[in-house]
C-alpha cells in the first residue's frame, strides 16, 4: 500500500548504514487531487523543490566526500516521494563508496524518477558555492590530502598523541589543522596523521584531526561537526 499510514512517518526507525533505494516511499498524488477537485490536465504548473544542505558519502579510497544537494521534483509527477523516507534514503549514502560526484548524481536521479514515476532533476554543489556559503576555520586545511581511509573509529592514542621535544623553538610546530568533512555515525581520525604530506614530514607535525557528527535522526539531514588538532 502506498499511503500515508504505510509509510515510515511517525514510526520506530532503523537506520541504515548503506545505500538502499528500497527505503523510498511514493504515494501517488491522485488520490488528494481528486479530493478537492484537481483533475487531468492539471489546473496549474510548478516543482516540487527538495533541499539537502549536507548529503555526504565517500569516494573510492574511503575518504568522506560531502556536497549540497537540491531535486526538483514536477507537480505534474504521478507520485510524490514521502519526507520521512527521503532522508532516510539520503543519510544511507554516508558510508557508501562511489567513483565521483557525478556517479552521486546520476544514482540519485535513477532512483528518484523511478519513485516519482517522472524525470526529477538532481543538482549537487560544492560546499563553498557562493549560494551557501560558509566560513573556514582558521588554519590549515586537511580536507584535499589525498588519503586512503579504512578506520572510522575514534582517535588512536599512538598515532594521534603528541611527541613534543624538550625545547621548543618558535618555527617547530605548524598552524592548527581543520577540516571541513562530517561523519555519521563515527568519524575518520588519524588519517592525515598516518599519511602526511611530505611538507608536513618535513615541518615534524604531529597533527590528527577529529570529525563528530550527531546521529541522523528523521527530521533533518543536516548535522553538527567540530575539528579540533594537536600540534
Amino acid at each position: 500500500m502506498s499511503t500515508p499510514d504505510h509509510s515510515p512517518l511517525g514510526k520506530a526507525t532503523v537506520y541504515a548504514d548503506r545505500y538502499d533505494p528500497a527505503l523510498l516511499f511514493p504515494i501517488p498524488r491522485a488520490a488528494k487531487r481528486t479530493e478537492i477537485g484537481v483533475g487531468m490536465p492539471l489546473p496549474f504548473h510548478g516543482t516540487d523543490s527538495w533541499n539537502a544542505y549536507e548529503l555526504s558519502w565517500l569516494d573510492l579510497r574511503g575518504k568522506p566526500q560531502v556536497a549540497v544537494a537540491e531535486f526538483r521534483i514536477p507537480a505534474g509527477t504521478p507520485n510524490i516521494i514521502e519526507s520521512k523516507s527521503f532522508k532516510l534514503y539520503l543519510n544511507g549514502f554516508a558510508q557508501e563508496p562511489l567513483a565521483s560526484t557525478e556517479a552521486l548524481r546520476a544514482l540519485l536521479q535513477q532512483d528518484l524518477t523511478a519513485a516519482a514515476g517522472d524525470v526529477v532533476e538532481v543538482i549537487l554543489q560544492p560546499v563553498r558555492t557562493a549560494a551557501h556559503a560558509s566560513a573556514d576555520l582558521t588554519g590549515e586545511s586537511i580536507d584535499e590530502l589525498p588519503v586512503a581511509i579504512d578506520d572510522y573509529g575514534p582517535p588512536r592514542p599512538t598515532t594521534c598523541a603528541p611527541t613534543r621535544p624538550q625545547r621548543r623553538s618558535r618555527n617547530a610546530w605548524s598552524p592548527t589543522c581543520c577540516a571541513r568533512t562530517a561523519r555519521s555515525p563515527a568519524s575518520p581520525t588519524g588519517a592525515a596523521c598516518r599519511s602526511p604530506t611530505a611538507a608536513h614530514r618535513s615541518t615534524a607535525k604531529a597533527c590528527c584531526a577529529t570529525w563528530s557528527r550527531s546521529a541522523p535522526t528523521a527530521s533533518s539531514t543536516s548535522s553538527a561537526w567540530n575539528a579540533s588538532s594537536w600540534t
